[in-house]
């Protein structure tokens, strides 16, 4: 479905620097399967009317964590914000189907262990394969995700927020919203 019909509104991405369209995607996938890779161009849709997005609540939490595991801001972490171009092709993962849908026709399993039957998409073939732009995971999904028995393939991990993985630059108007500090707050340029 494209951007517009998805619902993908404004997009929130944060950094040191610009956000940077010779950086989607980045070409450093996973070897072996994983549901949610890691070193790549994420958003989250940003809320004009609570001035926040999934992110950065996610952040806001980390950091209040008693266990004392908090993540700061780097120096200079910068939040900026971005349009989708609304004609932009994205795949929805709304539910546990969804996500089936995009591993089985592009799926990666373990090359190293024939007795592990992991199953996640092969988010390197989908890259160079498929004709979306990215992925949108929702928080319905994720819900659905928690209630995933160990055994279920594919395995439905990592994603603890509402989020779009970007494949293809489809975003449009950068600008930056603020700079973040200490507490995961942003200061206002």
């Amino acid at each position: 479905m494209t951007a517009a019909a998805a619902g993908l509104g404004t997009q929130a991405w944060s950094g040191v620097g610009d956000p940077d369209p010779e950086r989607v995607p980045n070409q450093d996938w996973p070897a072996q399967p994983n549901p949610k890779p890691s070193k790549q161009f994420f958003t989250s849709t940003w809320n004009f009317s609570t001035g926040s997005c999934p992110w950065l609540e996610c952040q806001r939490t980390w950091h209040r964590n008693p266990r004392g595991n908090e993540r700061l801001p780097r120096p200079g972490e910068r939040l900026w914000l971005l349009d989708p171009l609304p004609a932009t092709l994205i795949f929805v993962i709304d539910t546990l189907d969804d996500f089936r849908e995009l591993a089985v026709p592009y799926p990666q399993r373990r090359e190293d262990n024939a007795l592990d039957t992991t199953l996640a998409p092969h988010w390197r073939h989908i890259t160079e394969s498929a004709q979306f732009s990215g992925v949108r995971v929702t928080e319905n999904a994720i819900e659905e995700g928690k209630a995933q028995l160990p055994a279920d393939q594919p395995r439905f991990s990592g994603w603890d927020l509402e989020s779009t993985l970007w494949f293809r630059w489809s975003l449009t108007n950068p600008r930056c919203h603020g700079r973040i500090v200490d507490v995961w707050t942003v200061e206002r340029v």
